[in-house]
């Protein structure tokens, strides 16, 4: 009977080095973003597979609470779309391998609620 190969056993072989999440840099972000917000304002966390992105994130985390600043680069349509859903809102993208540290962080280390919403969306909020 041979060893079990693991997953991390296959993407040593493939060649795959697995960024590190930077849990400083992202706290600051969540700190600066409601520092600037009132109490009851909620922040979201989106998981994404960066490895599927062209240009990923180097940090395990990207910044999207600024709506002004990426809402304009959508096409109309969407743009229209999102704003008539309710979903242009802020929200910080998260690596899917990270959510689950990140998550534990922010409640754990940081002191804030994190509930689970609908479709593995979190919500970050002081009280």
């Amino acid at each position: 009977m041979g060893k079990i190969l693991t997953a991390q056993d296959l993407l040593k072989e493939k060649g795959y080095i697995e960024e590190k999440f930077d849990t400083n840099g992202f706290l600051q972000c969540v700190a600066d973003w409601f520092r600037s917000h009132n109490i009851e304002d909620k922040l979201i966390i989106r998981p994404k597979r960066f490895i599927e992105m062209d240009n990923p994130p180097k940090d395990g985390w990207l910044d999207m609470t600024n709506v002004d600043e990426w809402i304009v680069s959508l096409p109309w349509e969407q743009q229209l779309l999102m704003l008539q859903k309710g979903t242009a809102v802020p929200f910080i993208w998260v690596d899917e391998p990270f959510v689950k540290n990140a998550v534990f962080t922010l409640k754990t280390m940081a002191g804030y609620v994190v509930k689970r919403a609908k479709k593995g969306v979190y919500e970050i909020s002081l009280l």
